[in-house]
């Protein structure tokens, strides 16, 4: 056997484990060298270290879920093997030169700020000029785009295997067939090929292509684990620029409603009490802190342990916290708060905790006061 099929062989296999401990003497074993000699080819062959090797895929598979899920910052350091939210954020942005929030707010920011025009360069425009069709059509298509978004939103909640309860009749033949190969675990490439193969030999136009793609695109998305807003960003490019006021007007994502919408849970919660003792612990720190401060602290906060953390936080408190946000950030905030549904007192609390570490840090360095 060659040294590089060796190589190749443990590479495979951190592939397969990298949220899993991983030990040189395995990844020795696996190759039939040495540890010793293990390491040293491992370098020659990869340019790298194998630690260095595993802790850089590991960070790679990390923009993927903070660009994508709903897991805090906190829970995807532990997931990839780190110890401490610390030492991922050094690690992170040794590499990228970001932290992990800044970088998750990027992507947040990318999707929300991309235009309709930019989205749809990410499809073939031959198929695209054949979705074209009239306004009423697309009406009916956004029937389609509401099921699927509630389909993420239950798969976020409730995780991918309860959508098997949402399988039936009433829904349209791709539909059903995308979530049963969804359920039955069908890998991504073969998932995207399978719907792509019903869409292409129907030869469909105009609505019933535009419906079908939406289908395809849904799946796929929800299979990806998107957030649903992602999802909803990403299907309405489909029906186009000329379509975009009708989008607004459906999901009340125009800037009048947008503003209607905060007020109006401003105005549900602004009384609120903290929902227990243990909860209350955001209330003095942010409290002292100046809209200067309070905007420094969380542009560091993680966006999903926000969510959280604001869940047993008083309504001011709240309140505070939509102040010192751009709108678009208040309605992501409150979307995720939504998704995440009930949240024990004990992740609300660890959430809070977290939240403060970042305020004492700040002030420790000087940036806040």
């Amino acid at each position: 056997m060659k040294n590089g099929d060796s190589i190749q062989r443990s590479i495979d296999y951190i592939e397969e484990h990298l949220t899993e401990d991983i030990f040189l003497d395995e990844l020795a074993d696996l190759t039939f060298f040495s540890k010793y000699h293990f390491h040293r080819m491992f370098k020659l062959e990869s340019g790298k270290t194998v630690m260095e090797y595993i802790r850089e895929r590991r960070l790679s598979q990390a923009t993927y879920e903070l660009a994508y899920s709903s897991k805090t910052i906190n829970e995807i350091a532990y997931s990839f093997g780190f110890h401490s939210q610390d030492a991922f954020d050094k690690a992170f942005k040794r590499i990228y030169g970001i932290s992990p929030n800044e970088y998750r707010k990027s992507m947040i920011l990318r999707f929300s700020n991309l235009t309709l025009k930019e989205q749809t360069r990410m499809y073939d425009f031959n198929i695209l000029n054949k979705t074209s069709c009239s306004t009423e059509d697309k009406l009916k298509c956004l029937q389609v785009l509401d099921i699927i978004i509630t389909l993420s939103k239950k798969a976020h909640r409730e995780g991918l295997l309860s959508l098997e309860s949402e399988v039936n009749d009433h829904y349209p033949f791709l539909l059903q067939k995308g979530l049963d190969l969804l359920l039955y675990g069908t890998e991504p490439f073969e998932l995207r090929a399978l719907l792509d193969n019903y869409i292409h030999t129907g030869n469909f136009t105009g609505k019933e292509l535009l419906s079908r793609i939406l289908i395809k695109e849904g799946i796929m998305s929800i299979q990806m684990g998107e957030y649903p807003w992602v999802v909803r960003e990403k299907l309405s490019s489909f029906f186009g620029e000329d379509f975009s006021e009708e989008i607004n007007r459906h999901f009340e994502t125009d800037s009048t409603n947008k503003a209607a919408k905060i007020n109006r849970l401003v105005g549900e919660i602004e009384n609120l009490k903290p929902y227990s003792e243990a909860t209350s612990l955001l209330e003095n720190e942010l409290k002292k802190l100046d809209k200067r401060s309070m905007q420094r602290v969380l542009r560091e906060v993680d966006i999903v342990e926000l969510a959280i953390g604001i869940k047993g936080a008083s309504g001011a408190i709240q309140c505070k916290i939509f102040e010192g946000l751009p709108r678009n950030s208040v309605l992501i905030l409150i979307e995720i708060y939504e998704l995440i549904g009930d949240i024990k007192v004990p992740e609300i609390v660890d959430a809070q905790s977290r939240i403060i570490g970042q305020i004492k840090k700040l002030k420790a360095d000087g940036e806040i006061g």
